[in-house]
């Protein structure tokens, strides 16, 4: 709770101002021995895709591409696949290869990443940024760093009409960073719990959609109950259902 709050307190100031300032001054809380405060620009290479408009049709060879609609958290979804044609420097400029970390820049779903882990490379739309890490092996641990920034409401950039995250917003990024050892371990106890939650969460789902609808289910459980003569016994003295039948009709 209090990493959360601190680290919330400090992006909120960060959003609102958009200021860089330099890393002893913005320390939001202590962290362990041996872990260093840094920027995700210091530890990653970044650039974005190429912007896709009609003009792009001539020039280079048809590729093809992914964009936001491709992208979303840890996970990518490409049998909707688009193509454009790039140049051979676009193509070394504008895509991503094996071990990429790639994050949405703008829409409603800003901020979505995934590990591009395929064999081979795609190329990438304007609204997708390209992390390259400059060492192997961190790109899980500050997956789920930027995971927590989305949740807490802490990533956006501010002026703007849509919510979204820039380039200078996403490189200004301050991070808590542990040694790759310690990195390897969080991601691998963050893959024992977090289906876990995923598990419970489903539960819960499921818990909270039967509270709207015990409701109505109970009372069309007990009405049917009623009707086929199972809700009260049924007691021979009292009569039968046919001379109650005949009474009707002796009255009519």
């Amino acid at each position: 709770m209090v990493f959360t709050n601190s680290l919330s307190s400090y992006y909120e100031k960060f959003l609102a101002t958009g200021e860089v300032k330099c890393i002893d001054e913005e320390i939001p809380f202590e962290i362990p021995k041996g872990w260093e405060w840094t920027r995700i620009g210091n530890i990653f290479n970044h650039t974005s895709g190429k912007q896709q408009s009609s003009s792009n049709k001539n020039g280079g060879t048809p590729q093809k591409f992914i964009t936001t609609s491709n992208l979303y958290w840890g996970y990518f979804v490409l049998d909707n696949v688009k193509i454009m044609n790039f140049t051979e420097e676009e193509i070394n400029n504008c895509s991503a290869t094996k071990g990429d970390l790639l994050v949405c820049e703008g829409g409603a779903g800003y901020g979505r990443s995934a590990i591009w882990n395929y064999d081979y490379d795609i190329c990438l739309q304007n609204h997708v940024h390209r992390l390259r890490p400059c060492v192997n092996g961190i790109c899980e641990y500050v997956y789920h760093f930027i995971y927590l920034l989305k949740e807490s409401n802490n990533l956006s950039s501010v002026g703007t009409a849509m919510p979204g995250l820039s380039a200078n917003r996403l490189k200004g990024l301050l991070l808590p960073f542990p040694p790759l050892p310690e990195q390897n371990k969080i991601v691998a106890k963050l893959g024992e719990l977090l289906p876990q939650v995923e598990k419970y969460s489903k539960v819960q789902n499921c818990l909270d959609e039967l509270n709207v609808t015990i409701n109505d289910k109970l009372k069309k459980s007990i009405l049917q109950e009623a009707i086929q003569g199972k809700l009260v016994p049924q007691i021979a003295e009292e009569g039968t259902a046919q001379e109650l039948l005949e009474q009707i009709k002796l009255e009519k």
